[in-house]
Formats: structure tokens, C-alpha cells, sequence
């Protein structure tokens, strides 16, 4: 055997057990708990927050709001699913007027 090769196996190994290790983790936090659809206050003022940022950004045809989204949890908006993928969709086509139509709805959703 050579050793070179048994230490790229074994440093492979270590790898993707660190890897699985990330990946499980990820898939805990954004898979739904015990209470599904359930978003916690502080989550929902949070995303209120940069939504009313991003829907400023939107009005003004600011290119920044694609950060301000990127930064955006998905997860809190778990319960909203097709107005979060409206969204979505209208920033990877820059299409800001129905961006904002679709941060508006959103808004209305989030106490």
C-alpha cells in the first residue's frame, strides 16, 4: 500500500464525515419543527424589518436590494411560501416593480 494514497483515503474519509456533519446541521435548521409554520416573534420582527428596508430599496430601484434579500431567511417566511418564491423570482429577473408587489404582500403576512 502506499502511504501517500492511504493518507489522501483517510483525509477523504475525515472529509466527508465533516461534511455530513455541516449538511446535517444546515438540514436541522431549516427543516419545520414540531410546530411547522410556526415563525417566533422576534423572527417575524426581524424580517419585518428588512422588508420594509428591501421595499425602499425596491421603490428607489436600488441595486443593493439584491443583498438586503440575499441576506433575507427564508425560513422565516416558512409560512408564506409563494409570495417568499414571488419575490424570489422577480429579483432574479430584476424585476423590481413586481419585487415590490410581492415585499408588499409579504408585509401584510408578517404581524
Amino acid at each position: 500500500p502506499d502511504p501517500d494514497v492511504e493518507g489522501a483515503v483517510a483525509r477523504l474519509v475525515g472529509s466527508t464525515a465533516q461534511l455530513q456533519a455541516v449538511l446535517a446541521l444546515y438540514q436541522g435548521a431549516t427543516e419545520p419543527t414540531g410546530n411547522a409554520g410556526a415563525v417566533s416573534a422576534a423572527d417575524a420582527a426581524v424580517a419585518r424589518q428588512d422588508l420594509l428596508l428591501l421595499r425602499g430599496m425596491l421603490e428607489r430601484s436600488d441595486m443593493q436590494a439584491l443583498e438586503v434579500f440575499a441576506r433575507l431567511r427564508p425560513a422565516a417566511f416558512a409560512i408564506h411560501n409563494a409570495l417568499w418564491d414571488a419575490l424570489s423570482a422577480a429579483l432574479a429577473q430584476l424585476e423590481f416593480e413586481d419585487a415590490l408587489v410581492a415585499c408588499n404582500d409579504l408585509l401584510i403576512q408578517i404581524p
